[in-house]
């Protein structure tokens, strides 16, 4: 189950970098691999190493 209910908002000016959501997810990420490479990374707010990692993703 996916629950969607904390939302970071993108901190990045770069079109490469994008936030998926339920509703766009099918067309930005599944559509976008079939021709390009795609990095999907998926958090928690509670996920410590995960909030290291954002400054960086």
């Amino acid at each position: 189950m996916i629950h969607t209910t904390f939302q970071v908002p993108c901190m990045s000016n770069s079109p490469y970098i994008f936030d998926a959501t339920m509703e766009n997810f099918q067309q930005k990420v599944m559509e976008a691999s079939a021709s390009t490479p795609v990095l999907v990374d998926v958090w928690a707010e509670w996920c410590a190493p995960c909030k290291q990692l954002m400054p960086l993703l």
